[in-house]
C-alpha cells in the first residue's frame, strides 16, 4: 500500500482535533478526531483520523497563501490560527493518508518516522 497524498478543499469549520507528534517526527500535525458538525463530517472533504495535515491556505492582510504546515506552525494553536485564519471561510489542505495496513490508529507512526 502506497501513502497518498492529496489536496482538500472545503469550508470552514473543518471540526478537526489534531495533535502534534513529538520525537523524530515533531512538528507533524495529525487529525485525532472528527468532531460532529464541522465540513470534514458533514461529507464535505474526504480527510480522516490518522491523516498527515501537511499545509494550509491561509490569509494575511486579505491575501490567500499557503502554509508548510511543518515549518510555520510550533504548535496546535499556530496551526488552528491559520486556519482560522481564512477569512473568506475556504480553506485547501495538503494532507497525507497512510497506508491502512493493519488495524490500530497510530501502528503507523514507525514506517512515517523511518521515511524522515
Amino acid at each position: 500500500a502506497n501513502t497518498d497524498f492529496k489536496v482538500v478543499a472545503t469550508q470552514l469549520p473543518l471540526g478537526l482535533s489534531l495533535t502534534q507528534l513529538v520525537g523524530e517526527s515533531e512538528g507533524t500535525f495529525v487529525v485525532e478526531a472528527v468532531m460532529p458538525g464541522g465540513s470534514i463530517a458533514l461529507g464535505l472533504a474526504d480527510v480522516r483520523v490518522g491523516d498527515i495535515i501537511h499545509a494550509v491556505t491561509t490569509m494575511s492582510g486579505g491575501v490567500k497563501g499557503a502554509l508548510d504546515t511543518h515549518m510555520a506552525c510550533q504548535d496546535v494553536d499556530d496551526l488552528s490560527e491559520a486556519i482560522m485564519a481564512n477569512e473568506d471561510g475556504q480553506i485547501s489542505m495538503v494532507v497525507e493518508r497512510p497506508p491502512e495496513e493493519g488495524e490500530g490508529a497510530f501502528n503507523w507512526i514507525p514506517d512515517v518516522i523511518n521515511k524522515w
